[in-house]
């Protein structure tokens, strides 16, 4: 994948991160008001059994948002799940790490058009003895974070964020589509 490419009106490419894509109008995303305001109400072991909708236009807002780079991704998505921890596991380590791998097209300003086929390392997550449940599919939307300059993609799967929608539909597309061109559609 080429990170820095121009787009052709000569600024940088945009297909290849989400940061600051969308919002140039400085207002806060629902999705990072809606944590900040849970944060203040609820006790800290409350909140890590509730879980805030999570579903793709929010997990676009939450990553545009965010200061790391994420790379939006439709596509197949394997990986090695053997030993991975139950989603309810009393010895849940706070992270579990394995191996996984894309294939598919990276939205661009232009749609899903950038093709990708990429070994990646996913990343589950848990809080306390819960953890984030996952499966392989060949149709999902994913959301990747870029380290060392887009040289290592990493696919978190938190256990209320899981930056992967296995069973999207061809609406969650269009909307990372309409996303992309600075007008998410409102969650519903």
């Amino acid at each position: 994948m080429d990170m820095d490419r121009p787009r052709r009106d000569g600024g940088p490419d945009r297909a290849v991160q989400t940061r600051h894509l969308s919002r140039r109008d400085g207002r806060l995303s629902r999705a990072a008001l809606g944590a900040a305001l849970a944060a203040l109400v609820l006790p800290g072991p409350a909140a890590a059994l509730s879980c805030l909708r999570y579903d793709p236009v929010t997990a676009y807002e939450t990553l545009d948002a965010s200061e790391k780079r994420y790379v939006a991704v439709r596509g197949s998505f394997t990986f090695d799940g053997e030993g991975a921890p139950e989603h309810y596991d009393e010895n849940a380590p706070e992270e579990w790490l394995t191996s996984g791998h894309v294939s598919g097209e990276v939205l661009t300003a232009d749609g899903f058009t950038t093709q990708i086929d990429r070994d990646i390392v996913v990343v589950i997550g848990c809080v306390g003895p819960w953890c984030a449940v996952t499966e392989p599919s060949e149709d999902a939307l994913m959301f990747l974070r870029q380290e060392a300059g887009g040289a290592a993609l990493y696919l978190d799967v938190g256990a209320c964020a899981p930056n992967v929608f296995p069973r999207a539909k061809e609406a969650d597309f269009e909307a990372m589509e309409a996303c992309m061109a600075g007008d998410c559609p409102p969650v519903e």
